[in-house]
């Protein structure tokens, strides 16, 4: 018997102002929601889901989902549909098992799932390229999740500890120093327990979150370059700019061009 094939079946951006509940239905598809602003309350096949910005939820098909709740306030997703059949292209390894219901979580690097799945959009909204380039974008999305879902549960507590220590002060300048002082280590045990856990020292921890929450202010929000900056606790915008250039290649502006086509939705 054949393996089964995944394929990329279509998605968007949703936005509203609110309030705004989500409908009951039962499809035929999974569903990829990656939550980037406000609260949406779910439920599958019964069980309840409170997802608030950087929470994803994975529903399956033709098991009977809807809101439980009115979300008041402004709230956007990503939504992003993909099937099993007999055309696409070959699953990552053991899928099925990977995001068996319930699959629910929270994102530690957000920005690199939103990344990949504005690219998949693009990708939709552009007829120039082959069909099957949709279809390999979601492996790659797929493998991201997969890997984040893997990075949220460290056998190192420690090393989770840190993780997380900078991920909530990446919006201000950070040194290794300064964790380490926090968190009442050495900043050398401190890089040599997240080189063992997560294959990277805490000066590149640091590095990696502040670009992070700089990306995910490109892709989720209009606020000018200045004002990320500022957000990141940058006095001079000059030198966020040449930070974002160093570790990216490219201009913050230019970044946030780079994904300008997608489906939006509103209802």
């Amino acid at each position: 018997m054949a393996e089964k094939l995944l394929f990329f079946s279509g998605g968007g951006r949703f936005s509203s102002p609110g309030p705004w509940i989500h409908g009951q239905r039962q499809i035929d598809s999974f569903e990829l929601i990656l939550v980037t602003r406000g609260t949406v309350y779910l439920q599958e096949n019964g069980r309840e889901f409170t997802l608030r910005p950087n929470d994803y939820l994975v529903l399956h098909p033709f098991i009977p989902h809807g809101g439980t709740q009115a979300t008041e306030e402004p709230v956007e997703f990503y939504w992003l549909h993909f099937m099993a059949g007999e055309t696409g292209i070959l699953p990552p390894p053991d899928w099925e098992q990977r995001f068996a219901f319930p699959c629910f979580g929270t994102l530690p690097s957000p920005s690199a799932l939103i990344q990949i799945a504005r690219q998949l959009l693009q990708v939709q909204e552009s007829p120039a390229y082959p069909e099957e380039t949709a279809h390999h974008i979601l492996y790659l999305l797929l493998a991201e999740l997969a890997v984040q879902r893997e990075q949220a549960e460290p056998q190192n507590a420690l090393a989770a500890r840190v993780h997380e220590y900078v991920r909530a002060h990446a919006d201000r300048p950070l040194t290794v120093g300064q964790v380490a002082e926090a968190l009442g280590y050495h900043p050398d045990h401190l890089s040599r327990i997240l080189k063992g856990c997560y294959g990277f020292t805490l000066r590149q921890e640091i590095v990696t979150q502040r670009l992070s929450r700089a990306k995910l202010l490109l892709q989720t929000t209009d606020f000018s370059v200045s004002r990320i900056a500022m957000e990141l606790g940058y006095e001079d915008p000059n030198l966020f700019e040449k930070f974002f250039r160093y570790h990216q290649g490219i201009t913050p502006t230019a970044y946030r061009n780079s994904f300008s086509k997608q489906h939006t939705n509103h209802k």
